[in-house]
């Protein structure tokens, strides 16, 4: 049987610190569309009997740091069934033990072509993101970064093929020494970026730089606060 809310449509679990796995039969939350799991540190498994709820739109995980990908298959995240969630528009992944999440479902393309928008924060060892399962996603609008404090460079034959790209966030990235300017797509209209030492160093100085140059293209750009129009 199935969890006798067929009408529930949000679901957030946060701050149970005893919390070791999600309900059973949680993909037969058919009307579910906003999943929010944070602050559970002792959540290990999510999705154990059939994967999550077919029609999610907007999924978080957030500072879960013993989440794996299942009791039985170390390091395989495909029975969490996200690669078939053709509604998920919004996935959002933050905090601790979220490097390796992310890292493994780029890896193994998990991520559904149907994100629009994808959020990563406060991944504190993650160096860069995967060449193949970020490419993938082409109706991908809004990429956000935001405090990944060791990530060192985006690579620009991913983003070339992020057609869809409309807005790039860089927040809180001091490792992060330059975007790359060869592989913007001529979709995106709005680069923001503060606290990025590096980055605003190289892109500041708006007169006679190559660097400058190469994003000037672009319709909005903020920098520390700074908006330049054109």
């Amino acid at each position: 049987g199935g969890l006798p809310t067929p009408n529930l449509t949000r679901l957030k679990f946060d701050g149970c610190a005893k919390l070791k796995s999600l309900p059973e039969h949680i993909h037969t939350l058919t009307a579910l569309g906003n999943l929010n799991i944070s602050n559970l540190p002792n959540l290990e498994s999510i999705a154990e009997d059939g994967g999550l709820p077919p029609n999610l739109r907007d999924f978080n995980i957030n500072n879960c740091e013993r989440l794996r990908a299942s009791s039985s298959s170390v390091g395989d995240y495909s029975n969490w069934g996200l690669q078939a969630l053709v509604s998920l528009e919004k996935f959002t992944i933050r905090g601790r033990g979220s490097d390796e999440i992310l890292e493994t479902l780029l890896k193994q393309q998990l991520l559904p072509t149907t994100v629009r928008t994808l959020r990563i924060a406060e991944l504190s060892t993650l160096k860069s993101l995967d060449v193949k399962g970020l490419a993938r996603l082409t109706f991908l609008e809004t990429l956000e970064i935001i405090r990944c404090k060791s990530l060192e460079f985006l690579p620009g034959e991913v983003l070339k093929h992020l057609t869809s790209l409309q807005r790039l966030y860089i927040y809180g990235c001091p490792s992060l020494q330059f975007v790359p300017e060869e592989g913007l797509p001529p979709s995106l209209y709005y680069l923001y970026i503060s606290d990025c030492s590096a980055l605003e160093k190289r892109y500041q100085n708006k007169t006679g730089q190559d660097h400058w140059a190469s994003i000037s293209h672009i319709q909005c750009i903020e920098i520390n606060d700074e908006v330049i129009i054109r």
